[in-house]
């Protein structure tokens, strides 16, 4: 009888270890290669897991003399190789040339052996504080540009640095201090391997979730890689995404607050103003915004019908089989009928159920093109 319950615990245990590796199957092994801004990235993250390869102040000759030929034994199945090259040498854009040349080269070399190659956009500048005033952030820009369009399909890139623009903190406009510097790494993993809570691509709220962090609509929660695809999706969040999605534009005036519960202060306010100037929301009948509430479906639904305009549903009816709040019935009706919302499989919509994250990013995801 002990044999058969120590037989029942490995065969368990094996399971559990087996599932556990599925669940990750996704998540490739980074090899970083770059100069000195790296270095400060290996020095705030250690090691991490990953394969390190930099050097302060060089470029394309010391990434095709050392940089690349130091990591390529550890290339294989399952390795994604990152690149943060370009910062020395994006005065000269011809250079690009040379760079796009030799990765796209590289790149389906390893891609044989089952590596996938990612180009990270040089990171933007603090010019004020950039002494040498050797580039500025239209260098960046430019060569941003020209290595998007000089590689190939096999080199993923990956434009980085509307990203970092959010709470730059440097200590000579170039390089940055540890918080940013935290940041730059997880965005990076994050575009690689995703959040840790969102790794499996057959999801449904998969790919809205990953449309949304390439065009830095969300982040996901601060110092974490966790997006809470599953948590409650507070009124504040829902404004800040449509506000993001819109461009972030400045509101007429940020010298008061139309709500008590909004200060000027709070991190979403220039969301929520934009929001109630462009008539997104109204608020509670206390003069309340209800910044920590959690959205519900309905509300979602409010806020992205009028962040449109307002349309006309295309329904006069509605095709659900649990009755809509009148408050939200024309946008619930417009959303099913443009086809923002299914519904659930029973055929209902719940519109003052607590709507989700990965609900929220999906709606939002829906309507892209509109």
């Amino acid at each position: 009888m002990k044999i058969n319950k120590f037989l029942l615990l490995f065969i368990s245990m094996f399971f559990i270890l087996l599932l556990g590796q599925n669940v990750h199957a996704d998540t490739r092994k980074l090899i970083i290669v770059g100069d000195s801004r790296t270095e400060d990235m290996h020095l705030t993250v250690g090691d991490s897991g990953c394969v390190w390869s930099y050097e302060v102040g060089e470029g394309i000759i010391w990434m095709k003399k050392t940089g690349i030929p130091a990591i390529e034994k550890n290339i294989g199945k399952n390795t994604a190789v990152v690149i943060l090259m370009g910062v020395n040498d994006c005065a000269d854009l011809w250079v690009t040339d040379e760079y796009c040349e030799y990765l796209n080269s590289k790149a389906a070399e390893w891609a044989k052996k089952g590596a996938v190659t990612y180009y990270f956009s040089i990171t933007p500048i603090v010019e004020s504080a950039y002494k040498p005033k050797d580039i500025t952030n239209a260098d960046i820009k430019a060569w941003n540009k020209a290595m998007k369009a000089g590689l190939s399909s096999k080199v993923k890139y990956v434009d980085i640095y509307t990203h970092m623009l959010a709470g730059i903190d440097t200590y000579d406009g170039l390089h940055y201090k540890e918080y940013s510097t935290s940041r730059y790494f997880t965005l990076i993993r994050r575009f690689v391997n995703g959040f840790d809570d969102m790794t499996d691509k057959t999801h449904p709220f998969y790919y809205p979730i990953y449309w949304a962090v390439q065009r830095g609509i969300t982040d996901g929660y601060t110092g974490t890689n966790i997006f809470g695809v599953d948590d409650g999706c507070t009124r504040s969040q829902a404004v800040m995404f449509l506000w993001r999605l819109a461009g972030k534009p400045a509101p007429k005036s940020v010298s008061r607050t139309p709500f008590y519960d909004v200060p000027t202060t709070h991190p979403h306010y220039r969301a929520v103003l934009w929001a109630y100037q462009k008539g997104i929301t109204k608020g509670y009948g206390d003069g309340s915004f209800g910044v920590d509430r959690t959205c519900t479906r309905g509300q979602i639904c409010t806020f992205i019908w009028r962040y449109l305009g307002r349309p006309q549903p295309g329904l006069s009816q509605s095709p659900f089989a649990d009755p809509i709040t009148e408050a939200y019935r024309k946008a619930v009706l417009w959303a099913a009928g443009s086809r923002v919302t299914k519904g659930f499989s029973d055929g209902t919509f719940r519109d003052t159920d607590p709507c989700t994250r990965g609900q929220c990013m999906t709606f939002i995801y829906r309507i892209r093109k509109m």
